[in-house]
């Protein structure tokens, strides 16, 4: 009787276990672009009752289980990341159709060939030919609101005035789609041999704009009367419509040379070139902007200056550069922090030998992360040091970190090997950093690297000027964590510009890049990038 049980019992096991239905077949998997991410398609598969989908990030990794479990029902499925920080060469993405049995894999699917349709495309809603859009502009610490400037736009000239230049301000919804909140007109007037020149800043939440009309003229001699101008525009949170305050203007030669505004939308330094001060420090106190510092801009009547100021995103530190070309000659970043910001820091970038001998180096920018414990300084020189206007020279990038005995140095970061070409001086001219000091991008508009949309480094050496954005990523130390080139070359070598205007958000992981010599002659959001119809309209681009 017992035999009689087991054998009905093993005889039950095996037919169930020869019943069993056995995995899924294996899935088709497709994928293609999205607005700064993007979109994985297959179609249901007889048998599954659930999916994964699988990523090896880099050419020797494992493939991995990206986010949960799919149900049998899905069909799709879209993701966005940061751009430049992707292994867009030898990323792969693979698809298992599972079921109680087992998992089915699709081949493995390469999104090389994404890498440019990915990229956020924003243009003027009434783009002109030179009219410079995205010359200038500045992006949030969160990375959901942008302003750029098309500093040429409707640009009229009359006797010795040209009038024009529009900003816009764009902002990123819920959803993730983006939209353009406003469109600003700046009121700007300008010599017309000099033309129309600004710079931008926005607060954290893109409610205060801060515009620098560093070129703005009002006077009848262009050599003596006092230029530029500084203008606030503020919207309500969650309109569109922005009204505009003019600051009260110091007693100064040239003002508004450069906007830095910190997140809050309350502090802002401006940049000011005059032999009495180099920095004007303004605070809005229940909604009214008052000057409360002007730091001074000539050292002690000392044959140098200070100028370029940038503001911590927190709006507790001021940095400069500095030249002091009295006996010693010395170059340094100048930082004012504390109450009113009394306490006074310096870094020394460069000090002349004892003979007197001219200093070697020259800087062109420099970067804050959010707090001032990390900066960037841009280094360039040129071949001959007795004549600087040779194009021949070099440049590289110094990082200092803030410790308990002040600032040192901890990186230096160079070109690549590719760059071969001219100017090599302009590798740093524009830095980013991000707000918590781990990712620095680097614009160099000499740059000759082939290759196009963002990409790996090391690059094959090319023949033109196309530009790049160099991003580094700090983990152990610093390094280049990928490079940003233009999406499309254009017809000729020289006239494009690609780096001059990068900015980074808190945690690095958005990258915007103006690019006022842009030519297509696409309208608006995620246009035809792909033609230079409309010469210099501008544009940029979002990673």
């Amino acid at each position: 009787m017992r035999l009689a049980a087991l054998l009905s019992i093993a005889i039950a096991a095996s037919t169930a276990a020869f019943s069993q239905a056995p995995p899924p077949p294996a899935p088709t998997l497709t994928a293609g672009a999205e607005f700064k991410g993007l979109r994985l398609d297959w179609d249901t598969v007889p048998g599954a009752t659930w999916y994964q989908l699988e990523y090896r990030a880099h050419q020797t990794g494992a493939f991995v289980q990206q986010g949960d479990d799919f149900p049998a029902t899905a069909t799709s499925t879209r993701f966005s990341f940061p751009l430049h920080l992707f292994d867009w060469t030898y990323a792969r993405y693979r698809l298992a159709a599972c079921n109680n049995a087992g998992c089915s894999r699709s081949a493995e699917v390469s999104v090389s060939d994404l890498r440019r349709d990915a990229v956020g495309y924003f243009k003027s809603s009434q783009p002109q030919a030179d009219s410079y859009f995205g010359a200038a502009g500045d992006l949030s610490p969160d990375g959901y609101n942008f302003v750029m400037a098309a500093q040429r736009e409707n640009a009229t000239e009359s006797d010795y005035y040209v009038r024009g230049g529009a900003a816009y301000v764009f902002r990123r919804r819920s959803d993730g789609t983006w939209f353009q909140r406003a469109r600003l007109d700046l009121h700007h007037q300008a010599f017309h041999m000099e033309g129309l020149h600004v710079d931008m800043a926005t607060s954290g939440s893109g409610n205060t704009i801060a515009v620098g009309l560093q070129s703005y003229w009002d006077g009848d001699n262009v050599d003596e009367d006092p230029t530029g101008e500084v203008d606030i525009y503020y919207a309500k949170p969650g309109s569109g419509t922005y009204t505009v305050t003019r600051l009260p203007r110091p007693a100064v030669r040239s003002f508004g040379v450069s906007v830095s505004l910190s997140e809050s939308g309350y502090i802002l330094a401006v940049g000011v070139s005059d032999n009495q001060a180099g920095t004007a420090i303004y605070k809005s106190v229940s909604g009214v902007w008052q000057n409360v510092r002007n730091l001074p801009g000539w050292q002690n009547g000392a044959d140098g200056s200070c100028g370029h100021p940038v503001l911590s995103r927190d709006g507790k530190t001021v940095a400069e550069l500095c030249a002091n070309l009295t006996t010693p000659e010395r170059y340094y970043v100048r930082l004012f922090s504390g109450t009113n910001w009394s306490v006074r820091r310096e870094i020394t970038l460069e000090t002349a030998a004892g003979d007197g001998s001219t200093l070697e180096w020259r800087h062109d920018d420099l970067a804050l992360d959010a707090t001032a414990d990390t900066v960037a300084v841009q280094f360039n020189k040129a071949e001959d040091p007795n004549d600087f206007s040779n194009v021949n020279g070099t440049a590289e990038v110094r990082i200092y970190k803030r410790g308990a005995a002040g600032y040192s140095q901890v990186a230096t970061l160079t070109p690549g090997a590719w760059r071969t070409i001219a100017r090599h001086d302009e590798y740093g001219a524009r830095l980013a950093l991000s707000g918590d000091g781990k990712t620095l991008a680097v614009g160099d508009t000499y740059d000759n690297g082939r290759g196009t949309g963002p990409r790996a480094a090391p690059l094959l050496s090319g023949t033109e000027q196309t530009g790049a954005v160099y991003v580094y990523r700090l983990t152990d130390t610093w390094k280049l964590a990928n490079m940003v080139k233009p999406n499309y070359l254009p017809s000729g070598p020289g006239v494009f510009g690609f780096g001059w205007s990068p900015h980074l958000s808190q945690t690095g992981k958005t990258l915007l890049v103006g690019v006022g010599l842009e030519s297509s002659s696409a309208q608006g959001i995620g246009g035809n990038w792909a033609n230079a119809d409309l010469h210099y309209s501008g544009a940029a681009f979002l990673y």
